[in-house]
């Protein structure tokens, strides 16, 4: 098989160097491509600037990734496309509107679209230019993440480097502000809804305070800083009871301790703490005074001498006085006391008469509880709708989500895929497994029709046997058992060689004559192509099949190799 490839060199030669001129013109057609990168790190945990956000901040690990795909999925939106087509131009540049001659279609689904498009004659619409556009920029771009961080990258193709670099970084700002749009849209639309209720939850509780106060005035319940003034009243007669009770406690210790008190016992120097009273204290200094004084004169002179007479006199006066004083001290407190008893007794049945009025106001009450309570809840839920609505406004024009750009896009220096040289060397090695490969089947092919005509001839001529017919001879009988049969020498006549293509012939029995089964060595050697007999089909070896088929699936082999290394080489580059 090897020397019928060796036999074809012009078949592989021509077929080398039409891959070789193919890949010439692939690789003068293909225009380079170069491709830029933007890196983004999203961080799920966004900034906590309120204390109640909007969206949930703490994610699982599983959220967490969802939340990613979901912001790589806008990244390549409509939303985003479209600012970047904007901001750029890309509607009016040929390589992305659809106008740009690359040079050759090799793709036959490409080539066969063309040639089904309806020929527009002129300028496309301008609606079909940029829906032409944004689905070639979507081609173009490409968003990836590395299976264990949050960084996100954006790849852009162009034929311009800057151009490249360009989309990238424009992708990743239109993608920050789409981010920021959604979630100020969000705020917004929880700040409308929050502020749609407002309106009916202000009314309920209008019509709930309304309520409270009607009720209130229908049963004559009036209250004052959220309290009822019989309950302000009841309470400020129990303070007040309990004090005249107490004054009234005291006053009769007082007027018990004076009515025990005589003018001996002042005089003596007993004088209770409740009693304080200067007139009391002056009057029993200035007895003390005169008492000395008549005890002094009494002493001098004698008990008959009108200065001694006259202090006695003073005396007397003395606690003349002081017994008016005290009686005049009882008299105040039993005034007191009875004033007491008095206020105690009113304090007594105004109380009263509020705890009456009170009780026949319980089931009024009861029900009075159940519209505050009603009103009360009715506020809260408004009050928290109100603040929470609020918060939500503010957060409109706040943005809390962790995106950050961590390296931007710059110009590449090298282009990406194939380069021209080597788009020319895989032209060259398919030309080259062509040639040997449109080889092989050639000898494959040549070596069937050989065989297919060498047994056309056969079948056309004579038996070798007939030709030249020989004596028959008696066959020795086959050697089967040294005991039973007698050996015999081999003979040229006696029995056939055996070739592979021959099928197994029956032996003779013994007794029977063998007959020649192929004519002498130099004759079967000097017609070695003919067949000994004509009625067999014989077939070509079964060696020399399968030894082509093994050289076929080598080429096919190393053909196979030569592709993977150049996918290999590509994909590294």
């Amino acid at each position: 098989m090897l020397m019928r490839v060796v036999r074809s060199p012009w078949t592989i030669l021509i077929c080398t160097v039409a891959g070789t001129a193919l890949g010439v013109v692939v690789a003068l057609n293909t225009p380079k491509v170069y491709e830029a990168a933007t890196d983004l790190l999203i961080d799920p945990r966004d900034l906590q600037i309120l204390d109640r956000e909007i969206s949930q901040s703490g994610l699982s690990s599983d959220a967490a990734l969802a939340l990613i795909q979901n912001q790589m999925r806008i990244m390549t939106s409509g939303n985003v496309l479209n600012k970047v087509v904007d901001q750029l131009g890309l509607q009016d540049d040929p390589e992305f509107n659809g106008q740009a001659s690359s040079g050759i279609d090799l793709n036959p689904l490409n080539r066969l679209r063309a040639a089904l498009a309806p020929d527009d004659n002129g300028a496309p619409n301008p609606a079909i230019r940029r829906t032409m556009t944004i689905q070639n920029l979507q081609r173009h771009v490409q968003v990836t993440r590395d299976s264990a961080t949050f960084v996100v990258t954006i790849w852009a193709k162009a034929q311009d480097p800057e151009k490249a670099a360009r989309i990238a970084n424009t992708m990743s700002s239109a993608f920050l502000e789409t981010s920021a749009r959604f979630q100020a849209e969000t705020a917004g639309r929880a700040t409308s809804e929050l502020t749609g209720r407002l309106d009916e939850l202000r009314g309920s509780v209008e019509d709930a305070e309304r309520k409270v106060e009607t009720f209130k005035a229908e049963n004559g319940i009036v209250d004052a800083q959220g309290r009822l003034i019989t309950d302000d009243e009841i309470l400020k007669l129990n303070d007040q009871l309990s004090t005249a009770r107490a004054r009234t406690a005291e006053l009769k210790a007082r007027a018990a301790t004076v009515g025990t008190l005589n003018v001996d016992a002042v005089v003596g120097g007993i004088l209770p703490e409740q009693i304080n009273s200067n007139v009391l204290a002056q009057l029993r200094a200035q007895y003390a005074a005169l008492r000395q004084e008549a005890d002094r004169l009494a002493v001098r002179l004698g008990p008959r001498h009108p200065q001694r007479l006259a202090a006695d006199v003073q005396v007397g006066s003395a606690r003349d006085q002081i017994a008016q004083e005290l009686r005049r001290i009882n008299s105040s407190v039993q005034v007191e006391l009875s004033r007491a008893q008095q206020l105690e007794k009113d304090l007594s049945g105004r109380l009263e008469t509020l705890k009456t009025r009170q009780g026949d106001l319980s089931g009024e009450r009861v029900t009075l509880r159940e519209l505050e309570r009603d009103a009360a809840s009715k506020r809260a839920v408004y009050e928290a709708f109100l603040l929470r609505s609020r918060e939500t406004g503010e957060q409109e024009n706040i943005n809390t989500a962790n995106i950050n750009i961590i390296s931007p896009a710059s110009a590449p220096l090298q282009s990406s895929g194939l380069s021209r040289a080597k788009i020319v060397l895989i032209g060259l090695i398919l030309g080259l497994g062509a040639g040997i490969g449109l080889a092989l089947l050639r000898g494959v092919w040549d070596s069937l029709r050989q065989n297919a005509t060498a047994r056309s001839g056969q079948r056309r001529q004579p038996p070798v046997a007939a030709a030249t017919p020989q004596p028959a001879r008696v066959a020795a009988p086959p050697v089967q058992d040294s005991s039973i049969y007698p050996a015999r020498a081999p003979s040229l006549k006696s029995e056939a060689p055996h070739f592979p293509w021959q099928a197994t012939q029956e032996q003779p029995q013994p007794g029977q004559q063998w007959h020649d089964a192929v004519p002498p060595f130099s004759i079967y050697a000097a017609q070695s192509a003919q067949r000994l007999d004509p009625a067999q089909n014989v077939q070509p070896t079964a060696g020399f099949e399968r030894s082509a088929v093994e050289e076929i699936r080598a080429s096919l082999r190393e053909f196979r190799e030569a592709v993977e290394d150049l996918k290999e080489s590509r994909r590294r580059s």
